[in-house]
């Protein structure tokens, strides 16, 4: 099997896994009228996505292009200054992000420990108080925070020792801070980072059938730690203990509890509930949307930076016209704590029936930039890949995780687009 199929199959097939749990209904008291239109809507979406990823693969094995930086040479010339400026802001990040006084450490490590220690807590407190600074500067840094561990995982090879443990450790400090906030989205992002890097660094073409077994093994673990991470925090949120499955609203009817949730261990059932809610309550959400009114959101609608720029800063009021504010007028679902799926999001600018297209879109360059790394080791588009890929990973949430790296994203794809890459010639 080719190496640069086995990521593609890594996007659709997680796709593919939580439409399957959507399927299987596992909330019945959810189902609105629109649940089997749904259902039907979300698999075109992932066809879309399939055939986005497999039209990239040829054109970027077209593409040619005229300057590129390999990750060796951005090594040499910008990881120092990388590593300092990391290490010199990320805790003014942190303080703004978890809304403690900046330059305040003793502050800043109490506010991670209440989060540790009491999860809800800590997710409440992310939900309310001051930032510490502008929006603007935090919004600077995160031009070049947001893009730290997803280039250190691209040059993990060319670190030094001791920079693979500088590097470790800023990592285990951030998935502290994400526990601290009580929520478990960032330690996923680390983890499908980590997935998604490993597998676009195999050196070789084709992989043996003993390869792959052992880069299931690899993903098994992560996906294992991912499940504990989010096991434990959830635990948390839900006051130290799991509620017994058989006293909530999981639908114990559905095949996929039956055949797959039943066999497992009763903490992992119990559990089961938490990651179904997570996975597939975006989709019973998106089923509302058919039902509300629309109004275009001019391009500024599709993620939180884009509305928040475009309400704080340009005033034109974006969010009480967006999709989730209106399900939040007609249904009372809060649109800052429960997922909408990207679709919805994406709708906001593209209508319910353009959001396919844009799927289409997204998945045509994320296997473009794949295609154009794999061939010329080029950084940016390793950075482009990795951010696309894991924004297509988190479908079934908002549109959260390029939200949380769109300044970064626009970044490096100007530096894409203006690399002037021609196509060649068959």
């Amino acid at each position: 099997m080719k190496t640069t199929k086995i990521p593609i199959y890594i996007l659709v097939g997680f796709n593919l896994f939580t439409w399957l749990i959507y399927l299987s209904n596992p909330f019945a008291n959810s189902v609105s009228e629109m649940h089997n239109y749904t259902i039907l809507y979300v698999l075109l979406n992932i066809l879309m996505l399939y055939w986005g990823l497999k039209q990239g693969v040829k054109s970027g094995n077209r593409l040619n292009p005229r300057r590129i930086i390999s990750v060796k040479t951005f090594f040499k010339k910008y990881m120092t200054p990388l590593f300092v400026f990391y290490i010199l802001t990320f805790s003014l990040k942190y303080a703004y992000e978890l809304r403690v006084p900046v330059f305040d450490i003793p502050a800043l490590i109490n506010r991670i420990a209440m989060g540790i220690a009491s999860p809800d807590l800590g997710y409440a407190l992310t939900l309310s108080g001051v930032q510490s600074f502008p929006w603007s500067l935090y919004m600077m840094m995160s031009i070049v925070d947001g893009a730290f561990f997803i280039i250190g995982m691209l040059c993990w090879d060319y670190l030094s020792k001791f920079q693979k443990s500088i590097l470790v450790l800023l990592a285990v400090i951030d998935v502290l801070k994400w526990f601290g906030a009580g929520t478990s989205f960032g330690i996923l992002q680390m983890l499908s980072t980590l997935l998604l890097v490993y597998v676009i660094s195999i050196k070789s073409d084709q992989v043996t059938r003993k390869q792959i077994i052992k880069y299931v093994l690899v993903g098994g673990v992560i996906f294992i730690f991912a499940i504990t991470a989010f096991g434990i925090n959830m635990e948390g949120r839900s006051g130290g203990t799991f509620t017994d499955i058989k006293e909530t609203d999981i639908n114990t009817g559905s095949f996929f509890y039956q055949y797959f949730v039943s066999i497992l261990p009763k903490w992992f059932q119990d559990m089961y509930q938490f990651i179904a809610r997570y996975l597939v309550g975006g989709y019973y959400n998106l089923e509302l949307a058919f039902t509300t009114d629309y109004d275009w959101c001019f391009f500024l609608g599709r993620n939180n930076a884009l509305t928040r720029i475009a309400d704080d800063f340009l005033h034109i009021g974006i969010e009480p016209i967006n999709l989730q504010h209106k399900i939040y007028q007609m249904y009372g679902i809060d649109p800052y704590i429960y997922w909408h799926s990207i679709y919805t999001w994406l709708a906001n600018d593209f209508t319910l029936f353009g959001v396919p297209i844009a799927v289409y879109v997204i998945g045509k360059l994320t296997s473009m930039t794949l295609m154009v790394y794999t061939k010329y080791n080029d950084m940016v588009s390793g950075v482009i890949f990795i951010l696309l890929a894991n924004c297509t990973i988190y479908f079934f949430a908002n549109n959260n995780y390029l939200s949380g790296h769109y300044y970064v994203f626009m970044g490096f794809v100007i530096i894409w687009l203006t690399s002037r890459y021609s196509f060649k010639q068959r």
